[in-house]
């Protein structure tokens, strides 16, 4: 099998480096996409997309290139010129998965994308399998390394602005963080992590968010005081055709299996029908667990595994009914005062039980950009 690599930066360079070393399969890079002219004297480098999106020695391409635009067309191209397809793009998947669905299932190919979520643990393709014989009911679980490492090191008495730039300077956190501590990257996940679960499309717009980018010392503080610790959680539950689905930081108890996943790690925890509740646990980013989940995809493609695009359903997030005690700290707390149960020492409001849908309208009522919510879970 023939790969061409649309992109070859960390990933990228990481699945090269795997295949040219690999001697088990009949599996080689013969042609790579790059934005820069490389001369280091490997003819496999090019500058023309179409030099691997149209180049009929090759089988599958692997997108690196991130971002939504430049990635689906080169993706979708090269599944029009039968080529099938691995990325870890969970943006672009999230955003354009009806048409790349579309797109393999026309032209009789497979687009496979094991690294978008949970990096190395394997979790798609875990999902995959139980579904075989079973019926999965709802995941939640810390799908976001950059935000876990940030909460875990906060909760040694770190202020977020450090423990940020700290991030950044390690590579866990991008020069410009804002997909990963508002939550949307998590939410993409959770995108795709639905219809693997539920062969369900739900837009990444219609999955309520919040993130971490204003949470202190002092609510770290609150939670540490009350035997609890703040992870970042995506949580998704099925009840019949309707799906409940938020991403928001819930404050868990500290002997919670969550709690003790630390640094950049991830953690999903997946209830079925005949299993009862399974816990992945595992790197969730990285080079070589990202390139790992990448190569394992194309191996799989290469042994005949196929998936059906044809199953996707559009769906949308019924929320009506989720409900909760929740933390706010905010500059507004009188405008929650109808829901308040009480104060937290540093003035943040204590909820009653109360649905999430009217939490987020008086969020809105609030208009504090700087407001910080997390759920008591």
């Amino acid at each position: 099998m023939n790969i061409g690599l649309l992109g070859c930066g960390n990933v990228g360079h990481g699945v090269l480096e795997i295949l040219d070393a690999d001697k088990k399969h009949d599996v080689k890079v013969t042609k790579i996409l790059v934005r820069h002219e490389r001369n280091n004297g490997d003819g496999r480098f090019t500058l023309v997309p179409s030099d691997v999106t149209g180049n009929p020695d090759i089988d599958l391409v692997t997108e690196f290139i991130g971002g939504v635009e430049s990635a689906a067309e080169f993706v979708k191209a090269s599944m029009q010129h039968g080529k099938h397809a691995v990325t870890a793009n969970k943006k672009m998947l999230a955003e354009c998965m009806p048409e790349m669905f579309r797109t393999a299932h026309e032209n009789g190919v497979e687009l496979f994308f094991e690294a978008s979520v949970g990096g190395g643990i394997p979790w798609i393709s875990n999902i995959r399998n139980i579904r075989e014989i079973d019926e999965i009911s709802s995941f939640r679980g810390i799908i976001n390394g950059t935000t876990n490492y940030i909460l875990s090191s906060m909760e040694k008495g770190m202020d977020f602005a450090p423990v940020l730039a700290e991030a950044q300077t390690l590579g866990y956190a991008e020069p410009d963080p804002t997909d990963d501590i508002d939550g949307f990257d998590t939410r993409y996940k959770t995108v795709i992590s639905c219809e693997e679960a539920f062969d369900t499309y739900i837009r990444p717009e219609e999955i309520p968010v919040f993130g971490i980018r204003h949470i202190s010392k002092s609510d770290m503080d609150y939670a540490s005081e009350n035997g609890m610790t703040v992870k970042l959680l995506s949580r998704v539950v099925k009840n019949g055709d309707s799906i409940a689905a938020s991403v928001m930081p819930c404050m868990i108890a500290k002997d919670n299996e969550l709690a003790a996943v630390k640094a950049n790690s991830n953690a999903i925890e997946l209830t079925s029908s005949n299993l009862g509740k399974l816990l992945f646990i595992g790197q969730g980013a990285g080079t070589y667990p990202t390139s790992h989940a990448v190569v394992q995809d194309i191996l799989a493609i290469q042994n005949g595994k196929k998936h059906d695009y044809s199953r996707l359903t559009r769906g949308t997030v019924e929320n009506a009914g989720a409900s909760g005690v929740y933390y706010i700290r905010t500059a507004a707390p009188e405008v929650f005062s109808e829901i308040e149960s009480e104060r937290a020492g540093n003035g943040a409001v204590i909820t009653v039980k109360t649905d999430l849908e009217k939490v987020m309208g008086l969020i809105d009522r609030a208009n504090d950009p700087e407001l910080f919510i997390a759920e008591v879970v």
